[in-house]
């Protein structure tokens, strides 16, 4: 695994280390590993909106049955709950 070295602000570093005591985390650098990979998770679904904005601006989309929506959440729940 990689290492490296950050500055954050008095503020934020008090955050973490609460944040570890308090148990909610192993340590800052699981902590930082969460938030990175739920800030990851986010960009891929931001991206993902664009596309189907973009398809959809082209005429590029079909129509729904019903329980369609209902499964597509469904999914970006379990997908959701994969991320630490």
């Amino acid at each position: 695994m990689a290492k490296l070295t950050i500055e954050l602000p008095d503020s934020m570093k008090d955050f973490v280390e609460a944040e570890v005591a308090a148990g909610h985390y192993e340590s800052a650098s699981a902590l930082i590993q969460a938030l990175l990979e739920r800030a990851q998770w986010r960009v891929n679904v931001e991206e993902k909106l664009e596309e189907g904005l973009r398809d959809f601006e082209n005429g590029n989309y079909s129509v729904w049955k019903k329980g369609d929506a209902k499964k597509m959440w469904e999914e970006l729940r379990r997908q959701r709950t994969n991320v630490p």
